[in-house]
């Protein structure tokens, strides 16, 4: 069985999104537009094989929505795959209009941690915006 590690996969994320944690990183954003903040996709960075995410919940902003779509997203990863376009996840944000201000949610990324798996492992994101 191949394992689909986080330790060995992932392009999760774009660096411009704004995750709370210690290496916080708050995305600016313009109020009323939907800006795509950032992507997440597993990769195996060896084989540059992807993995499948399974389901997507949100908990959405007071101030605005957080949507998701099925993209092919760019691998950021460092080595061979760097730059490869693989199926993902990209996470939109919209603020409600006219407001301004930080505005806060969560997307959950759920995914088997084996290929074999029935359970998923979820990968949560609080993601953090500064609109503008």
């Amino acid at each position: 069985m191949r394992i689909q590690s986080l330790a060995l996969a992932v392009t999760m994320f774009a660096a411009s999104l704004a995750v709370d944690g210690a290496n916080a990183k708050t995305l600016s954003v313009p109020s009323g537009k939907t800006v795509k903040i950032g992507s997440y996709a597993i990769l195996m960075d060896n084989t540059c094989a992807y993995g499948k995410i399974s389901k997507v919940t949100t908990s959405q902003p007071k101030n605005g929505t957080l949507k998701t779509a099925n993209e092919r997203v760019e691998a950021t990863s460092v080595g061979p795959c760097r730059g490869v376009k693989i199926p993902g996840i990209a996470v939109y944000y919209t603020s409600k209009p006219g407001f301004h201000g930080r505005d806060c949610g969560k997307v959950v990324f759920f995914h088997p941690i084996l290929e074999s798996d029935a359970q998923n492992f979820g990968h949560p994101f609080p993601v953090c915006v500064n609109v503008k």
